[in-house]
């Protein structure tokens, strides 16, 4: 099943003034969307999805019948999709527009939300989507339901943080190009932003990954016993 956590760090007591203000990153909403700043000639570090591309995708691929179309279905990598679908991602305007929680919950969360899975393989991290058929059905419960009694409703409106898709990743060669090599770099040193900031939502899809054909184990190594999801959780 899909685990919900809100609030996923908070800031260390600060033993001088400048590691108070280091500490302010974990805290304030400007630490986020740094990252999803791009500097002329340059590129964002990070790219937020729009959670209705990846609830219609996730539907579409729940009622795909062969590995064949799933594949199809499956999410490409971020420059793929900002070459073929660049419609699926927020601007940063619009990231910051998008209204903010109840302050008296963690100080008004964002309608942030970072996914935490396990990958498939260095190829492609979900190549049937199944993650993103299970995350999708995890927001949509959020969506619905509280997940503790003076807790809202996670929005209809939310941006999503999908690493295979948020990131730039390798082609098909193995290779990034300068632009892309330094994009991936500055997101990779604020990486734990995302999983540890007072105002995201995680979600941790814990599930093993299992055939869609026979609903068979492909991967007997665990969430928890993985580098990167391990980390995330902490």
């Amino acid at each position: 099943c899909a685990v919900m956590l809100e609030g996923g760090g908070e800031s260390v007591r600060a033993e001088n003034a400048e590691a108070e203000t280091a500490s302010l990153t974990y805290v304030e909403p400007e630490s986020l969307f740094a990252q999803c700043t791009a500097a002329i000639g340059t590129r964002a570090n990070v790219r937020l999805l729009r959670w209705d591309f990846l609830d219609d995708r996730a539907r579409r691929l729940a009622l795909a019948t062969t590995d064949a179309e799933r594949a199809a279905l499956a999410l490409p990598r971020r420059q793929d999709l900002e070459r073929d679908h660049p419609a699926a991602f927020y601007s940063l305007d619009e990231l910051q527009a998008l209204p903010r929680g109840n302050k008296a919950f963690a100080g008004g969360p964002l309608p942030l939300v970072a996914v935490s899975y396990c990958w498939r393989s260095a190829a492609h991290p979900d190549p049937f989507g199944q993650a993103l058929v299970r995350f999708a059905a995890a927001v949509r419960h959020a969506q619905r339901h509280r997940a503790q009694r003076h807790n809202a409703l996670l929005p209809k409106a939310v941006a999503v943080f999908f690493d295979w898709c948020s990131l730039d990743q390798k082609d098909a060669q193995g290779n990034r190009t300068d632009q892309e090599r330094a994009s991936f770099q500055g997101a990779l040193a604020s990486m734990q932003l995302w999983y540890a900031h007072q105002l995201t939502t995680v979600f941790m899809m814990t599930d093993p990954a299992t055939d869609p054909a026979s609903d068979t184990l492909v991967d007997s190594l665990s969430y928890g016993a993985r580098g990167w999801p391990r980390s995330e959780e902490h």
